[in-house]
């Protein structure tokens, strides 16, 4: 499965989650899928290529996930939030960074930004 198919995945399996109408047992089912999403995700991101640059690709997986959950009411990205979880390490950094952008809208953005200019200069 591509990088991008498991992004698409992301959201929406937390968002059925997160969905009162779900069984425990498709609520079980989601955090083992979700387990192996994260830790596939975060690696395979892009500027992922030692442990000390896994936030790139967890803030990577956010801004994805931020698309889909943005205009959303905030009781349900709590929700999410708590969806996501703290099972494996990748979860806790997409949790980490998904909580920041709850708390103070658009500093991913401007933080993608700066990484952005950063990458730029180091290839000139």
């Amino acid at each position: 499965m591509e990088v991008a198919d498991r992004r698409y995945l992301i959201p929406i399996l937390l968002l059925l989650k997160v969905d009162s109408g779900s069984s425990l047992a498709l609520r079980r089912t989601i955090d083992d899928t979700l387990d192996a999403l994260w830790v596939e995700s975060v690696w395979d991101s892009p500027g992922v290529s030692c442990p000390s640059s896994t936030a790139n690709g967890a803030i990577s997986i956010v801004m994805d996930l931020l698309r889909q959950t943005r205009s959303l009411p905030c009781s349900v990205q709590r929700s999410v939030l708590l969806a996501i979880g703290q099972t494996t390490f990748e979860a806790r950094l997409v949790a980490r960074w998904y909580a920041v952008e709850i708390l103070s809208p658009g500093c991913l953005e401007a933080l993608d930004e700066v990484r952005q200019l950063d990458n730029s200069k180091a290839r000139s």
